[in-house]
């Protein structure tokens, strides 16, 4: 997932749907910051507000979403849920 140029970035809140094998915890970081508040742990209905790092300013290229296992996973079984809380700043038109 990435975020737009130009976007402040308030969250990046995570739900485990499936849970990851072989890795035990996840962050989730953007533009070299962890907005995770703890290391996530892999198994289904975890979450995290991913509040920590935040506010962040994203610069004039897209940025992505990295979701960083502390092991590598054995399969792509895993799924979490991201959902970015960001608005973009642009200038008046006129």
């Amino acid at each position: 997932m990435q975020l737009p140029a130009n976007a402040v970035v308030y969250a990046i809140s995570v739900r485990v749907m499936a849970e990851i094998p072989t890795a035990t915890t996840f962050t989730v970081t953007c533009e070299g910051h962890t907005f995770s508040t703890t290391p996530v742990p892999v198994k289904a209905g975890r979450t995290d507000p991913g509040t920590a790092g935040a506010p962040i300013t994203i610069g004039t290229a897209p940025s992505s979403i990295v979701i960083v296992p502390d092991r590598i996973p054995a399969n792509d079984s895993g799924k979490i849920r991201v959902t970015a809380h960001y608005y973009v700043v642009a200038p008046p038109a006129n």
